[in-house]
């Protein structure tokens, strides 16, 4: 059996919202996702593409991470040019990156070079990213994308994270229950595979999606919107154990 976890999902406003929310959780969990958005591939922004204090230092090295010694954190990247900013994260020093399989495909994507993003381009570039051994690479697929779309880029990912929301970039929209047959689709034919969810992940829906074979329980807004954090964390804990 995989191991279960819950993975709190930060969506930073400013670099003040992501400290204050990474401190809530620092000595609740191993991990930490960070939702980044551009404005670009999705509608919101959020910290650093928007009020970009601290991010710079944190690239360079000269600051890390808020509780950096205490958490490993995940970038859920819902931007843009993935391949642009992925190096940037890495340099920060996160240990997993989250590619949204809609953004490599974006016709306006471009790497470091400014060069269109092209199915080569971004096979060649995840394998770098796997074989460089410096982050884990997880792929995000929407409701709205087969399974199947996975499948070009075999062998060339470390994990899957199932959106449960169509619109991704919000917090508390409605999760999607076609979601739980994709889950179990992509478990039956990948055993061994570790399955994230992110969106719609509250005490309604985790039950059903740890039986469709979900190991990594991404949960944002039930869980900082509980009257007790640790409570809803320890509840939500017991749901899946």
């Amino acid at each position: 059996m995989m191991k279960r976890e819950i993975i709190p999902a930060i969506m930073p406003t400013d670099y003040e919202d992501l400290t204050s929310k990474i401190s809530r959780v620092s000595h609740l969990v191993k991990w930490a996702q960070i939702d980044v958005m551009d404005g670009k591939f999705v509608k919101s922004t959020s910290w650093p593409y928007k009020k970009y204090k601290h991010f710079e230092e944190m690239i360079k090295q000269e600051e890390g991470l808020p509780h950096w010694e205490d958490l490993n954190f995940e970038i859920d990247l819902m931007t843009l040019s993935p391949q642009a900013e992925i190096p940037k994260w890495i340099e920060i020093g996160v240990s997993r990156v989250i590619i949204h399989i809609a953004s490599l495909e974006d016709p306006r994507s471009i790497d470091l070079e400014g060069n269109r993003n092209t199915e080569e381009s971004n096979k060649n570039f995840l394998k770098k990213l796997k074989e460089d051994g410096l982050v884990e690479v997880c792929l995000a697929i929407t409701p709205n994308i087969p399974n199947s779309e996975l499948d070009k880029y075999k062998d060339l990912y470390d994990s899957v994270q199932f959106m449960g929301i169509e619109h991704v970039g919000y917090q508390g929209e409605e999760f999607v229950p076609e979601v739980l047959n994709k889950i179990k689709e992509f478990r039956k034919e990948n055993s061994e595979a570790n399955i994230g969810i992110d969106g719609g992940v509250n005490f309604d829906t985790i039950e059903d999606l740890v039986e469709a074979g979900a190991n990594r329980l991404v949960s944002g807004s039930a869980l900082f919107n509980a009257i007790d954090l640790k409570e809803a964390l320890d509840d939500m804990k017991d749901l899946i154990s």
